[in-house]
């Protein structure tokens, strides 16, 4: 289930999410000379512009790339036996050898 989730983040939803980055930062760009008037509780706040704004949107979706790419670390790990129910305990069969065979120092 881990694997199928880090291919969808990977081949998926991170290439989306960096073109809606994308498409914001042009945005951003675009709308840089437009200003508009801020309210706050009703009442009139600074202007800024609509550039401005935007810049809040972009950061918000980069930052949203880096907490989705900081999960596939842990989603990657894959676990190495003896994780099935019913693991036969009496045989002579020993997965860890196979596992470290060959990195004896």
């Amino acid at each position: 289930m881990h694997v199928a989730a880090v291919v969808e983040i990977n081949s998926s939803l991170i290439p989306a999410l960096q073109e809606l980055h994308d498409a914001l930062e042009e945005k951003k760009k675009s709308f840089d000379h437009i200003i508009k008037i801020g309210r706050t509780h009703l009442q009139d706040a600074t202007p800024l512009t609509l550039g401005q704004e935007f810049s809040g949107y972009v950061t918000q979706v980069a930052r949203g790339i880096e907490r989705v790419q900081g999960t596939i670390k842990n989603l990657s790990m894959l676990a190495q036996g003896g994780t099935a129910v019913g693991t036969v305990s009496y045989s002579e069969y020993d997965p860890l050898a196979q596992l470290t065979a060959g990195t004896e120092h």
